[in-house]
Order: structure tokens, then C-alpha cells, then sequence
């Protein structure tokens, strides 16, 4: 179980979310425009795997620290730390009428590598992580 805040101008509350639970993510929002990654359901919390990127889910896995884990209507999962996350209806209901851009969240992955690589000076296309230290 856990104590949530979506910290989003307009879809901000804090909840105890249940494993289960149907659930909207999305990677940004300028507010008219969401960059949305899709609809799943809320797993439980875990240690984010290779595939999570970014700054916390590196953190969280040399720390060992679990993290909300969602596995989308399409089979992939992403990370509580890769995204803004909530209550499906809730999304519905607060966004209904925005244009959704459909992320492509492999893509997305990937260019977060290919950037980072390149502030490290090295090319990490499989998310293994081994690319040089700061």
C-alpha cells in the first residue's frame, strides 16, 4: 500500500492506493496538452527494474528502495518515479475534454539514455547501466 501525492496543479490530493487499483499515467502536461503513457493497474511496490530511467530510479535501485509499480493495459510497466500517477476515474473526470499525446514509453526510455549518455560520455542503449561515473 502506498501514501500517494500527485503533485500536478490541477490533480493534486494524497490517497492510500490498494494494489488493484485502475490507475491513468501520464509523463507531462502543459495544462491543454497531456503527454499521456497510458491506463494499467497499480501492482504493489517493488524495486524499479533496468528498464526504469531517470535520476530517483537509478537512487532507488542502488538504494533498494521500492517504488509504485504499474503494470499498463498493454503489458508494459512503468514506475511511480517515471511519471505522474493517479486514479483512472479521477483522470477522466478532472481531464476530460485535453488532447492526449500518446507516449511511446520504450521510445521515451531510450532517448532518456541516449541523453544521459551523453552528459556521461558513453552510449547505454540497453539500460544495463554501464556507462562511466560522474
Amino acid at each position: 500500500m502506498t501514501n500517494f501525492c500527485l503533485q500536478n496543479i490541477e490533480w493534486c490530493y494524497v490517497f492510500i492506493v490498494k494494489p488493484g487499483i485502475r490507475v491513468a499515467a501520464i509523463l507531462s502536461s502543459n495544462g491543454k496538452n497531456i503527454n499521456f503513457i497510458g491506463y494499467g493497474k497499480y501492482v504493489g511496490d517493488d524495486v524499479p527494474g533496468l528498464e526504469a530511467v531517470g535520476p530517483m530510479a537509478e537512487a532507488m535501485r542502488k538504494n533498494g528502495q521500492k517504488n509504485p509499480k504499474i503494470i499498463l493495459d498493454n503489458g508494459d510497466v512503468v514506475w511511480g518515479c517515471e511519471c505522474w500517477w493517479g486514479d483512472a476515474d479521477d483522470f477522466e473526470k478532472k481531464f476530460a475534454g485535453r488532447k492526449l499525446n500518446q507516449v511511446d514509453l520504450n521510445k521515451f526510455r531510450q532517448d532518456a539514455r541516449i541523453a544521459l549518455a551523453s552528459r556521461r560520455g558513453g552510449i547505454d542503449l540497453d539500460g544495463v547501466g554501464d556507462l562511466p561515473e560522474d
